[in-house]
């Protein structure tokens, strides 16, 4: 079932209103085609694209994006990319399935009257593949390496896990960190701990949690991930993953929606909220238990 969703916003305190479409529920067929590696779930909106545009817009590490390259890995229907582009100098949207890419180049095109940013691309990219093939493929998009690597609900299950940090590893900028107006430090014992222990913990503070972590210094370049949480045992095989490839973790925690009330009062954030209860804050977003968004960055070992 088609249908279109709104997304209002302000930037520098100007009303902006994006409009994308999507498909609002996968027939049972469709589904099943995840078996035959055939992925259409970049079709719908899914909840942690919420949670990404407003860590987007509040720049919680004051990033300085206007500055910055972007690579979306599974944008699905570009909703996250297309927000982004009013904060950050370029983003390419990428998606492994050739139907979602056309759904996000066509979101591009019925914005394109109100976007401020002309650098905003989207392209087919399977995770796996050979990224100096892929860049040369798309030489007018593309860049070799990017600052900031963002990925919105694209984890599923462990087996694909390998094939994103693959992907991640081979994008992300190898250059030195620049660092933020932020300066607190901590030595690498202390934010093992940290990590372990919000990964660990089922208990958060929803009055803080919006802006991430607040005595953490990240710096660029990093790959942010959130996605819906689906168990432990992703949880502890994304962290293994990443370091084989290469990548530390500088920040895993549950992101509290409590911010979704809010917007809605402002009349901002997606509207019409999407069907079946999907936005429900009580169930998918309640970061006491394991139904919550969880919010990981990574940067190069």
């Amino acid at each position: 079932e088609g249908a279109e969703i709104e997304y209002k916003f302000r930037v520098e305190g100007e009303e902006k209103s994006l409009k994308c479409k999507l498909v609002n529920e996968l027939a049972p067929c469709d589904a099943v085609a995840l078996l035959d590696n055939i992925d259409l779930t970049g079709l719908m909106l899914w909840p942690a694209a919420e949670a990404m545009c407003n860590f987007i817009r509040t720049n919680p590490f004051n990033w300085k994006l206007n500055e910055v390259s972007v690579l979306e890995l599974g944008s699905g229907t570009g909703a996250v990319g297309l927000l982004a582009s009013f904060f950050v100098k370029k983003i390419l949207m990428t998606d492994g399935c050739e139907e979602t890419v056309d759904l996000i180049t066509e979101n591009i095109n019925q914005n394109r009257k109100i976007l401020t940013n002309n650098n905003v691309h989207a392209c087919h990219y399977l995770w796996g593949e050979d990224t100096q093939q892929w860049i040369e493929r798309n030489a007018t998009k593309a860049e070799p390496s990017y600052d900031l690597i963002l990925g919105t609900d694209i984890i599923y299950y462990a087996a694909m896990l390998p094939d994103l940090f693959k992907a991640v590893s081979s994008l992300l900028s190898k250059k030195t960190s620049t660092p933020t107006s932020k300066t607190t430090s901590h030595n690498d014992e202390e934010t093992q701990q940290t990590e372990n222990s919000n990964l660990n913990s089922t208990e958060s503070n929803n009055n803080n949690s919006n802006e991430v972590n607040n005595n953490t210094n990240i710096h660029l370049p990093v790959f942010v991930c959130m996605y819906s949480i689906r168990g432990r045992a992703l949880d502890a095989a994304l962290l293994s993953t990443a370091k084989e490839y290469g990548l530390k973790v500088e920040c895993v925690k549950p992101y509290s929606m409590s911010f979704v009330a809010e917007d809605v009062k402002n009349n901002h954030g997606f509207f019409p909220r999407p069907v079946k209860g999907a936005w429900d804050a009580e169930e998918l977003f309640n970061t006491t238990d394991i139904d919550g968004i969880r919010f990981c960055c990574f940067s190069r070992e």
